[in-house]
C-alpha cells in the first residue's frame, strides 16, 4: 500500500485539472491518468507477490502442511517435502531448479513489460 500511495502522490495535479476543464469525469481520470502512472508499480507489486507465493513454505507448513491431498502445496513446499520427508534429494533439486526458472521468467517478463511501456 505504501508503494501505491507513493506512486499516487507522483501524479501531477495539473493533468487532473486539465481533464476536468475538458469535461472528463472520474472514470476517464482513472483510465487515462491514474492507471498509466501506476502501471510500473502494479507490475512490480505483482511480480514480488508472485515470487513470495512461489516461495511460501512457512505459512503452509504451520497451517495445513500442504492441505488435504496437496491442495495448498506450492513448488517450494514440494521441495521441502521431497528434501526432508521423502529424502529425495535429486527430485528436490530438479524442483528447485524449476522454481528458479519460473522466478527468472517472471522477472524477465516484468522487465520487458516495463521497458516496452516506457519507450
Amino acid at each position: 500500500m505504501l508503494l501505491f500511495l507513493g506512486a499516487l502522490q507522483t501524479i501531477p495535479e495539473e493533468l487532473r485539472e486539465s481533464l476536468r476543464v475538458d469535461g472528463g469525469g472520474v472514470w476517464r481520470d482513472f483510465v487515462n491518468i491514474t492507471l498509466p502512472y501506476l502501471r510500473n508499480t502494479i507490475v512490480s507489486v505483482v511480480v514480488v507477490l508472485l515470487m513470495l507465493y512461489l516461495q511460501m513454505v512457512t505459512i503452509i507448513l504451520v497451517t495445513t502442511r500442504g492441505g488435504p491431498l496437496g491442495a495448498t502445496e506450492t513448488l517450494s513446499m514440494r521441495v521441502y517435502n521431497q528434501t526432508f520427508s521423502d529424502f529425495n534429494l535429486s527430485g528436490a533439486s530438479a524442483t528447485a531448479i524449476l522454481l528458479f526458472t519460473v522466478n527468472i521468467v517472471l522477472t524477465l517478463a516484468a522487465i520487458r513489460f516495463r521497458r516496452k511501456e516506457s519507450l
